[in-house]
């Protein structure tokens, strides 16, 4: 659980699709309360918030889900990644290599666009770190504030569902939501790699 509430709903959303967790944390350990899926009515999707964000407040209250603070995630079909390569750097230097990679990456596009990015902290005594630049358009968090508020919802966090359920773990880690699978490349609990592609479940 990425907050430090106590008690939260998870809600990770795809086109059709929004999976759904509530928990409460006690101590180190986290207790899933329950959880559900909610399939979108065929009006209903994050390029119209409003009638999202209804659907999902009457499929928490027939649930009888419990809290309204939520995290929302995002899956990977919203979200570019690219891979660099940077320089160890103090939180300043940081920024202003990740915003001239972005310059570089996103011309034209940058202003609509959000941007995030994960250094590989474990490579900071080399010559070069891993970095992985991610990207959401505007947009996309703005439906998906939208939504939350439509619902009765406090979105605590919006973050990328798959790259958020690969923390802590290592190695490599597939992650398969409604038509697109993830592959992650973690290392020490963070991630450091990530590409998506289209999946058919069945």
């Amino acid at each position: 659980m990425p907050t430090r509430r106590t008690h939260l709903l998870s809600i990770a959303l795809t086109p059709t699709t929004a999976q759904i967790v509530e928990a409460k944390r006690s101590g180190e350990a986290v207790r899933v309360v329950r959880r559900s899926t909610l399939v979108f009515p065929k009006d209903a999707g994050l390029d119209a918030p409003e009638v999202l964000g209804k659907a999902i407040a009457e499929h928490l209250d027939q649930q009888q889900y419990d809290t309204h603070h939520a995290v929302m995630g995002l899956c990977s079909r919203w979200v570019l990644a690219r891979h660099k390569q940077a320089p160890p750097a103090d939180p300043d230097t940081m920024r202003g290599i990740v915003n001239l990679q972005i310059e570089r990456e996103f011309a034209g596009s940058s202003s609509d666009m959000v941007f995030d990015y994960l250094l590989d902290q474990s490579t900071q005594d080399e010559a070069q770190a891993a970095l992985l630049l991610t990207a959401v358009r505007r947009s996309v968090l703005q439906q998906a504030e939208q939504a939350a508020l439509a619902a009765g919802l406090k979105a605590d966090i919006i973050t990328t569902t798959p790259l958020a359920a690969a923390a802590g773990h290592a190695g490599t880690v597939v992650s398969v939501e409604q038509g697109v699978a993830s592959v992650m490349r973690v290392k020490d609990g963070a991630p450091t790699g990530f590409s998506s592609c289209s999946v058919n479940p069945d």
